[in-house]
């Protein structure tokens, strides 16, 4: 159950947004210079530019134009960055935006963590169309930085089970409404000298998922006992 199946909104979010970028997306002066000149009046007053590359334009001229095509440059950038924030592995300077959109932060996504935490909150938010299936919520565990796995227990069954088989195993009937949630990369904290404690701190312990706890419980479905495993078996 690991595996994300193609076309998942959240497989669609990467941690750094594919390049959609072009030569006018944050063009320069210089580089939009000679488009401005072939569109510019001819003459004595203003110089030739027969060929295109500006050279035949009068210093004066050519300084004038250069200054409008640093301004339709600087605009040509604007207008570029302003696309990309309806993406949000490209949000920037309107991530608070984002953020009232969703109501952000909420109990799951207390802001701490500084903008990465606040970036993830808004994809995850943003890829959480609604599912019911494990693979569902191992889509949106990844949309937030986790690689999760789902078991679901089938109890033994007369009639329909094996002895000795794999398609039953002996547990209380209400096992087949429980996920075990094992997280693959799970954070590791270890006794920092100066900062822990002894008899308080483990020398080498494992970090909750807290937020991906959070998201699980609220999310999941309402008969569901969700169980987390942080051994990685």
């Amino acid at each position: 159950m690991s595996d994300i199946p193609s076309g998942w909104p959240c497989a669609a979010l990467p941690a750094f947004p594919p390049s959609v970028a072009d030569i006018e997306a944050q063009p320069t002066a210089d580089g939009l210079l000679p488009q401005i000149l072939a569109l510019t009046p001819r003459g004595a007053a203003w110089g030739t530019d027969e060929v295109g590359d500006g050279k035949g334009a009068s210093p004066v001229q050519r300084s004038v134009w250069r200054a409008i095509a640093a301004w339709a440059a600087g605009h040509l950038g604007l207008d570029f960055t302003a696309a990309t924030q309806a993406f949000p592995t490209a949000v920037t300077y309107t991530l608070p935006d984002w953020e009232r959109e969703y109501g952000l932060p909420d109990p799951c996504f207390s802001g701490s963590g500084g903008v990465p935490a606040r970036l993830a909150a808004v994809r995850a938010r943003f890829a959480a169309f609604g599912g019911q299936s494990p693979a569902y919520f191992v889509c949106l565990a990844a949309s937030i930085g986790y690689s999760i796995t789902i078991t679901e227990f089938r109890p033994f069954q007369f009639g329909r089970s094996s002895f000795g088989g794999r398609r039953g195993q002996f547990m209380l009937a209400s096992a087949r409404h429980a996920w075990r949630v094992t997280v693959t990369n799970r954070a590791m904290a270890r006794f920092q000298f100066g900062k822990s404690s002894f008899g308080n701190d483990s020398f080498l312990s494992i970090q909750k998922a807290e937020d991906l706890e959070c998201i699980l419980q609220r999310l999941k479905p309402a008969q569901t006992t969700l169980i987390f495993n942080y051994t990685g078996t």
